[in-house]
């Protein structure tokens, strides 16, 4: 079968980079964003999977009948480029539009067959078009394509150019593709340029394959270095496919020894092929792991694999003798779950432990407790009014209103009883506040934002009230297209929901609770899609200033005994595989679980900046059914959870139980200091724990 070459799109990343560090607004706001490959778009745009230099003796794209049909979609010859020669370019000649309504389709139409091209720093050259970055001729060269519709065909396109430079050096060339949604102002970009092959004085054609291209692609050719580099016979071509090309879906059951590779059906398919290599960190390459095992069904169980060790695979369908291009590569960067061990008492907590996980460097742990309403009604989800609200490093707020604003770019929300907000361009603020820094979203692309921690919000078929008060910074800023804006910062509050079929969490509701203003006010959201794992999130968006957000309230409609698990401790990073965790006064007497992770960072292949493995068990906190207390307030404690009485008996005395009229019907001398009682019938009772009574109704 031919293949092409895999394209190794290489990233570093680092923990101690995201980790509570501080960012500033490095650009003013002034500064108009011409260059969306460089500015805020978001990612998930097409994806380059290969790149090849076409030998000479290839004609006509051969490879792509081994597939399907070719589709010609786009070419361009540049022969009314003709001014100017190989050598010695037109530079005199400007084909650009002055004042273009977009700087991507800037091109003069008289100078190219297809209208809608892009160009800076670019020149006829006889027939063909030369780009320069040389110092002084242009601050951005480069040519892109006009937008093409690509979106058939699994948004598979193949771009092919032939290049060369004119003198003895080589060159370089690097590729982008951005989707522009019709030039709106947010693109989804190429998450990796390409920047792999030398063009050199002899005539090349190169091919880059990509998918995920959609209606309005673009595709963008910058030089990296001089001499010029001279481009001719483009085009842009698809590949209508004999068999359908399966979908990749996220690995599954990752144990250190195997993982599961999972895709999509494939209607007309007789089987797939998988095909499986791991990364040899020594050499930095990737070596085969499995060639082509046959699957009949949607997945395939990779045996023998070594814990820690970086593996992709693909999927080919294949139906009579076609056989499809290959899925998208789905890099298995994992770590198995580690395994919770047992908990010992401290002075006011306890002490937890767990097992090593090869090659992790830090593990992520979340204790949790078990909240029971008391009555039908509303129940407060979450309450957090900001008033002890601390800095990453545990430091009490300094930045006032008014200062030059700055904030973390990565961290949690430390002081407030429910633990396990993580939020993004976020600073607390003297006086009981935080500030949410939209700067960063519509600049850099990078969130601004509060996101709860993970728990069940079904209650009430899934209805959600929030309610917040807000405040906006006034800003002045410039666009892509140098229009100026004033305006105050938004709101966006969204839910998200997990997908098991996914692997992650996607949103399922976005709602905008009103407008803000430069004062402050309440604001209220409805969300109804709730589910037994979902987030919710509070956004900046819009302008590039401060959302200030205080008295954050999320309430849903609760029955009497109904159990909220929400997290009162998050370790985020733990260097070694324990931890000591004290119990807040408000946890103390209910029912404690915890669990672990293992975290180590990307370093080349992952889609974030680090891989987090599955959890643990969620495990009960064995110490803490002991009732845990300050010597000095240990006392007797009632309440029903299940249907049960749970008693906390911490001085080991005989425990009784009374109806109303005095008739006994339980009772335990064996001095445990935790005792569950199974009640059959509601009503109301009275427990004799020593010589305190405890009157609890059912």
């Amino acid at each position: 079968m031919n293949k092409f070459l895999l394209a190794s799109l290489l990233a570093s990343f680092s923990l101690a980079s995201n980790a509570d560090g501080l960012k500033t607004r490095t650009l003013p706001l002034q500064a108009a964003i011409q260059n969306p490959f460089r500015a805020a778009a978001a990612k998930g745009g097409p994806q380059l999977v290969a790149a090849r230099i076409v030998p000479s003796a290839e004609t006509n794209a051969s490879w792509v009948l081994e597939y399907g049909e070719r589709v010609d979609v786009f070419t361009e010859d540049f022969s009314k480029m003709d001014k100017g020669t190989l050598g010695d370019p037109a530079v005199g000649v400007d084909i650009t539009i002055p004042n273009p309504p977009y700087p991507w389709t800037n091109v003069k139409p008289e100078y190219t067959d297809q209208p809608g091209w892009g160009a800076g720093g670019a020149y006829p050259a006889g027939g063909m078009i030369s780009i320069f970055d040389e110092e002084g001729l242009d601050d951005y060269a480069h040519i892109n394509t006009p937008m093409l519709d690509l979106h058939n065909y699994d948004g598979i396109a193949v771009l092919e150019f032939k290049a060369r430079t004119n003198k003895k050096n080589n060159s370089s060339l690097m590729i982008e593709a951005a989707e522009t949604y019709n030039m709106s102002p947010t693109w989804k970009v190429l998450d990796q340029f390409y920047q792999g092959f030398d063009i050199t004085p002899e005539w090349q054609t190169f091919q880059f394959f990509f998918r995920g291209c959609e209606s309005y692609t673009i595709f963008n050719l910058v030089p990296e270095k001089s001499p010029a580099i001279y481009i001719d016979d483009l085009k842009v071509f698809q590949v209508k496919p004999y068999v359908g090309l399966p979908q990749s879906l996220p690995h599954t059951d990752y144990t250190g020894t195997s993982f599961t590779a999972n895709w999509k059906a494939v209607p007309e398919a007789d089987h797939y092929l998988v095909t499986v290599k791991v990364f040899n960190e020594e050499l930095e390459m990737w070596e085969e792991f499995i060639d082509e095992a046959r699957a009949e069904g949607t997945s395939f169980v990779v045996p023998e694999i070594k814990s820690g060790a970086t593996y992709a695979y693909t999927v080919n369908a294949v139906k009579g003798n076609h056989v499809s291009l290959p899925s998208d590569q789905v890099i298995v960067f994992d770590l198995e779950a580690p395994v919770m061990g047992g908990t010992t008492l401290t002075d006011d907590g306890y002490h937890a432990q767990w097992s090593e996980v090869p090659s992790a460097e830090r593990y992520n742990y979340w204790a949790m407790n078990d909240r029971v309403a008391k009555e039908d009604g509303t129940f407060k989800v979450t309450k957090m009014d900001f008033d002890t609200v601390l800095l990453p490093n545990g430091e009490e707020p300094y930045m006032n209103l008014g200062d030059e604003p700055n904030c973390y770019g990565d961290t949690y929300i430390l002081g407030e009883d429910q633990a396990g907000w993580h939020v993004t361009n976020y600073m607390p603020y003297v006086g009981g506040f935080i500030a949410l820094d939209a700067y960063f979203y519509i600049y850099q692309n990078d969130q601004s934002g509060m996101i709860s921690p993970a728990m069940d919000f079904s209650r009430d078929n899934g209805k959600i009230d929030l309610s917040m008060r807000l405040m906006g910074e006034l800003v002045n800023w410039w666009d892509q297209n140098n229009q100026r804006h004033q305006d105050v910062v938004q709101c966006a509050v969204a839910l998200f929901n997990y997908d098991e079929a996914e692997g992650d969490y996607s949103q399922a509701e976005l709602v905008y609770p009103g407008t803000v203003g430069e004062d402050w006010g309440t604001f209220t959201a409805h969300l109804t899609k709730g589910t037994k794992n979902s987030k919710v999130g509070i956004f900046a968006v819009t302008m590039p200033g401060n959302l200030y957000v205080d008295d954050v309230l999320i309430t849903q409609q609760y029955k009497s005994g109904d159990i909220l698990r929400e997290p009162f401790y998050f370790g985020r990073f733990l260097e070694a595989n324990e931890v000591d965790v004290t119990i807040p006064e408000r946890v103390r007497f209910q029912h404690l679980y915890h669990k672990v992770s293992a975290v180590k960072t990307d370093g080349t292949f992952s889609d974030g900046d680090l891989c987090e493995s599955a959890f643990s068990d969620e495990c009960l906190v064995e110490a803490a059914e002991t009732g845990i207390t300050a010597p000095t307030t240990r006392k007797p404690f009632v309440m029903f959870s299940n249907g049960n009485l749970d008693i906390q008996n911490p001085a080991g005395d005989t425990v009784e139980v009374y109806t109303v009229d005095g008739r006994l019907i339980a009772s335990d001398a064996t001095a445990r200091e935790h005792l569950t009682m199974p009640l059959a019938l509601g009503g109301t009772y009275v427990v004799r724990i020593g010589t305190q009574s405890i009157k609890v109704q059912l």
